[in-house]
């Protein structure tokens, strides 16, 4: 059978464990400052292991702007590798419209 707690203890004991866990979580602060980056094949090029996919960008609602505008916080987050593609829609456009100077610190594959 089951044994009821009061309201006061199962509220004690979730505080206790949800501080428990929250402690035990890394900090924003200790988060690497960079993306890691891994050789590219036999290329020797170095790309982040997380890359912006474009199809989402291509077919979806966002204007060419919008896209330009995700694309440049991609890279402000440290992402030099983006997949892209003539079947992604209009998303190589998108890319495109990103300012040259920035774009050039990215790999583009398409």
């Amino acid at each position: 059978m089951a044994r009821l707690i009061s309201r006061r203890k199962f509220l004690q004991n979730t505080v206790a464990t949800t501080a428990a866990i929250g402690f035990s979580l890394p900090s924003v602060t200790s988060a690497p400052k960079e993306i890691e980056k891994r050789p590219l094949g036999n290329t020797g090029l170095e790309v982040t292991i997380l890359g912006l996919g474009c199809v989402a960008i291509g077919y979806g609602p966002h204007s060419v702007q919008e896209g330009a505008t995700i694309v440049e916080a991609c890279i402000d987050a440290g992402i030099n590798y983006i997949d892209c593609a003539s079947s992604y829609g209009n998303g190589e456009v998108k890319v495109g419209e990103a300012p040259p100077e920035r774009s050039r610190a990215c790999h583009e594959d398409t």
